[in-house]
This record gives C-alpha cells, sequence and structure tokens, in this order.
C-alpha cells in the first residue's frame, strides 16, 4: 500500500469533482447571458425588422406580444449591469477551471 499514491488517487477525485462542477457552472452562467442579452437587445432588433414588416402583420405581432419596445433607461442600466456580472462571473469560472486543470496536471492526471 503506497499512502502518498492512495492521497494523490482521492485528491485527484476530489480535483476532478471540483472541476466538473464548475465546467457545469460555467454552462449555467453562459445560457443564463445569452438569454439576457436577447432580452436586453430585443427591442433593437425588433426596431430594424420592423419597417420591412407589412403593416397588416405588424397589427397582428402587436397583438400578441412579440414586438418588444424600447426600455426604459433604468431598465438599460439593469440589464448592463446584469450582463457585466455574468461576464465577470463567466471569467471567474474560466480562471478557476485553469487552476484546476493546472492543479490535476501536477497531480499528474
Amino acid at each position: 500500500m503506497n499512502r502518498q499514491e492512495i492521497a494523490r488517487k482521492r485528491r485527484r477525485i476530489t480535483v476532478e469533482a471540483i472541476l466538473e462542477v464548475e465546467v457545469e457552472r460555467e454552462a449555467i452562467l453562459r445560457e443564463r447571458l445569452e438569454e439576457l442579452i436577447g432580452d436586453a437587445d430585443a427591442w433593437k432588433l425588433d426596431s430594424v425588422l420592423v419597417p420591412g414588416v407589412p403593416a397588416d402583420e405588424l397589427v397582428l405581432l402587436e397583438r400578441m406580444l412579440v414586438l418588444e419596445p424600447q426600455p426604459d433607461e433604468d431598465t438599460k442600466e439593469r440589464y448592463e449591469s446584469d450582463i457585466r456580472e455574468l461576464r465577470e462571473d463567466v471569467e471567474e469560472c474560466e480562471r478557476r477551471q485553469q487552476a484546476l486543470r493546472g492543479f490535476l496536471h501536477a497531480l499528474g492526471a
């Protein structure tokens, strides 16, 4: 029984599990970021597309609440703040993964 090898194996298992959580966390954060950007910028896209939509279809889209109105400045600021925060979270997650991978490499994984 080689205690050092056993300890190394157990550390690898622990660090791999933490890395897996961080990878999953990053995927969730990226999905939330994409949703938030989509919500924040929907009105911009709609404003570009609306001029090309026939008037009768535009009325239907408005009734169906498909078109997004331009948000007020407070809402825009909240979106931008939330986007910045999520980007920072993604970057932190990437740094954590890099550190964990480096530690795994040092463990000889």
